[in-house]
């Protein structure tokens, strides 16, 4: 916001001051020079005073461009991760240091962005009319996500075409950063992790709460606790009021691993179903693992918005080493697997367990995108 009070913290570093040439500042300097050609030409005064007026312009825009962003200080505060198919949004403080002039029609932006992330971001600027002397406020840009991965920041520039759009005076600067582009969390069509093959989940492990189905235990009552939970058989016996303390079944434990693919495009596929698939087991109150080709895991057991965004992040820099052979994954439909796991060990197939066999085709939608991962922070 414009003319707030938020002090500067750690300034990027100022690498250069130039101008830039720019359309409108070409087309202006072009236009001087056939006024004054013209009026050497037909020596005619008032083309003399117009061909003055517009050198003092050109030149009174260049003085007071560059004072403009004298006093400029930028800091990029650290970035924030995007989700393919989103945007992730780059913040800048913007500090100006003069004591009696504002900041004026002030451009923050990274135009190489796209060529240093491999195209992961789009450009994009952030744009703020008026900083005040001595003032500080916060533009953000939001660049387009296009594909996962991380991004390296760099440098950036603060540009300025003030007061009349003639010149650009530009200040670069370098702060070196990093964020990541999530993948695409697909939506769950259904829920493939309640039932396969006509098989339910396993015995699972029994948690407390106050609104369950078997009993666990008794407890002395306390100031907030429901009516309906007092024990008042076993209250009668004894002298304080007892409350009942019920269990709930905890769903099963998931393991989600996937395969690898030569083809990028089913790859990507893969990955966004796993992503869906984490998700989708938070939301459900399951605790997964997330596992790579040949089994590798990737993120142990758990679960809550932390689990999920460390899932979420180790799928976005997760890297094919040794391409399949012959491409099978990439025919194969059902490239991501989910089994059920009791305790601490993953059941197999052969030992009773479930071991799923997920279409990443059939199973998911990869039109939109899921609950944002933001959500799950």
């Amino acid at each position: 916001m414009p003319g707030s009070s938020v002090h500067p913290g750690r300034t990027a570093r100022i690498v250069g001051r130039r101008y830039l040439l720019h359309g409108p500042g070409f087309t202006y300097c072009i236009t001087t020079v056939v006024l004054i050609l013209g009026a050497i030409n037909g020596q005619n005064n008032l083309l003399f005073a117009i061909f003055g007026l517009a050198a003092g312009g050109l030149i009174i825009s260049g003085i007071l461009s560059g004072a403009n962003l004298m006093g400029v200080r930028v800091e990029r505060l650290p970035p924030r991760d995007g989700a393919v198919g989103g945007t992730a949004g780059l913040r800048y403080r913007v500090h100006n240091a003069n004591r009696w002039m504002p900041a004026l029609s002030l451009l923050v932006e990274e135009p190489d962005l796209p060529r240093r992330s491999g195209q992961r971001l789009a450009a994009a600027c952030g744009f703020v009319a008026v900083v005040r002397a001595g003032g500080s406020c916060i533009v953000e840009a939001r660049h387009a996500c296009l594909a996962r991965g991380p991004v390296r920041l760099g440098r950036f520039r603060v540009t300025s075409t003030f007061p009349f759009g003639v010149t650009r005076k530009s200040v670069e600067l370098d702060d070196a950063q990093e964020l990541l582009v999530l993948p695409r969390a697909a939506v769950v069509v259904g829920d493939p992790l309640q039932v396969s093959r006509g098989e339910r989940w396993a015995p699972s492990v029994a948690k407390v709460s106050r609104e369950g189905d078997e009993f666990h235990a008794l407890r002395e009552y306390a100031t907030g606790d429901p009516l309906r939970s007092v024990a008042w058989r076993a209250s009668a016996r004894a002298e304080p009021l007892l409350v009942r303390v019920d269990a709930t079944r905890r769903a099963g434990r998931v393991l989600i691993a996937f395969d690898a693919s030569d083809d990028r495009a089913t790859q990507e596929r893969i990955i966004s179903a796993a992503a869906g698939l984490c998700l989708h087991a938070q939301r459900t109150g399951r605790d997964f693992a997330l596992a790579g080709p040949g089994s590798a895991v990737l993120v142990g057991f758990g679960s809550g918005p932390s689990h999920v965004r460390a899932s979420l992040r180790a799928l976005a820099t997760w890297t094919q080493g040794t391409p399949s052979s012959s491409g099978a994954a990439a025919r194969d439909r059902h490239a991501l697997r989910i089994s059920i796991v009791e305790g601490d060990r993953p059941l197999g197939g052969g030992e009773g367990g479930i071991v799923v066999g997920v279409d990443a085709a059939a199973t998911f939608s990869h039109e939109a995108p899921d609950s944002p991962p933001e959500a799950a922070t």
